[in-house]
């Protein structure tokens, strides 16, 4: 029997008021929103890889609010890219090979061959909380990963935030 432990990122100081404004925010009933599917679509075709999606993360979990060829649903945080952003409360994340990085090596979606390649814009409300991200993934590492590839997730995450604020149809 084989034991793998995770390297969890674990719970930021402020996540009591950070979860009350994830679910204030009411982007979790923004799933499959057309405007937040378009954005991650965008992001996909313009950082060139294989998935993209928007995700928020409340209490536990992520969950998959728009996606580009990826997986819909919820997944655990304590295994989650995503998580490392909302405990560290930075808004990038990249990480050009996950298979050599320590921290996500391990991880159920890195050993399956599905993520090496992970970046990430953070998206915060209105009172600066950190409350999920637009994330794209790639089977292969990006180790030439530049920074107008960065600078465009991050305009697709304030876009998303936008959508969230307004929360128009």
């Amino acid at each position: 029997m084989n034991i793998t432990s995770y390297n969890s990122a674990g719970m930021p100081g402020n996540e009591a008021e950070r979860q009350k404004a994830t679910e204030a925010s009411g982007i979790l009933n923004l799933v499959g929103d057309p405007v937040l599917m378009d954005l991650a679509r965008r992001a996909r075709i313009h950082c060139r890889v294989e998935t993209a999606i928007i995700c928020a993360v409340s209490h536990y979990n992520v969950f998959v609010i728009a996606q580009d060829r990826a997986r819909s649903g919820v997944f655990n945080r304590s295994t989650s890219f995503v998580g490392h952003m909302i405990h560290g409360d930075i808004d990038t994340l990249i990480v050009p090979s996950a298979k050599s990085d320590g921290r996500f090596a391990t991880y159920p979606l890195v050993e399956d061959g599905d993520i090496d390649f992970y970046a990430a814009a953070g998206m915060r409300d209105s009172n600066g909380y950190l409350i999920g991200a637009l994330c794209v993934t790639s089977r292969k590492p990006k180790l030439n990963w530049n920074l107008g590839g960065q600078d465009y997730l991050k305009t697709c995450a304030v876009d998303a935030m936008k959508k969230v604020i307004t929360k128009q149809p």
